[in-house]
């Protein structure tokens, strides 16, 4: 494998990118909320980012990622070629491997929520040798992960309860009245004592 220049800027070498191919700019603030449910890995969000070899021949690189907050769960990274998993604010780093010239390489990395919340994380990629020695710094982006309730009963409820004893949500999110007449369904009801509970409307 041929060396990297060790005057390589940031983007000489190495773009991140989203699924689609477009270049995520250095400095970047990439926000994911989309939870994927999976009955064998467990929930997760993955917010669809690969980095690409720019450089026109192969080139080693690990990404080092500073974990800023996490209200709870894991944050995981499988790239280049191991998984790493942490639950704890800090810094780390992935070991290094190589990625072909013009390869967009998935980042793999997920939240694994365990509940409402947020996880916000810095990725930094290091351009490696080939004895596993820092050539140059690469381009950096900072994801924000963020888990909220999809009927917005959090966001509605303090409004609400001043209006009214309790308040009645469908799945959506919407305002329900009892004095609607619709086919029966669930709904979401928020007590004035702020408990929540799931109740059927015919």
């Amino acid at each position: 494998m041929a060396a990297v220049s060790m005057t390589a800027q940031k983007e000489d070498v190495f773009q991140f990118v989203d699924k689609s191919g477009a270049v995520v700019s250095d400095g970047s603030v990439v926000n994911a909320s989309e939870l994927t449910e999976d009955e064998f890995l467990g929930n997760y969000i993955n917010p669809g980012l690969f980095l690409k070899n720019v450089s026109g021949e192969a080139a080693n690189v690990r990404m080092a990622y500073e974990i800023e907050t996490i209200d709870n769960g894991d944050f995981q990274i499988c790239f280049p070629v191991s998984c790493m998993r942490q639950s704890a604010v800090g810094s780390y780093v992935t070991t290094d491997g190589p990625v072909a010239a013009a390869e967009s390489r998935d980042l793999q990395c997920e939240w694994f929520p365990m509940a409402y919340g947020t996880c916000r994380v810095k990725l930094s990629v290091e351009v490696m040798s080939a004895l596993h020695t820092k050539l140059a710094d690469g381009p950096s982006i900072t994801v924000v992960f963020s888990y909220s309730d999809p009927a917005g009963i959090d966001e509605a409820s303090s409004h609400a309860t001043r209006l009214m004893s309790h308040t009645s949500r469908d799945l959506s999110g919407r305002p329900v009245s009892r004095h609607t007449s619709h086919a029966s369904r669930i709904v979401i009801v928020r007590q004035a004592d702020g408990t929540v509970r799931k109740q059927t409307i015919k």
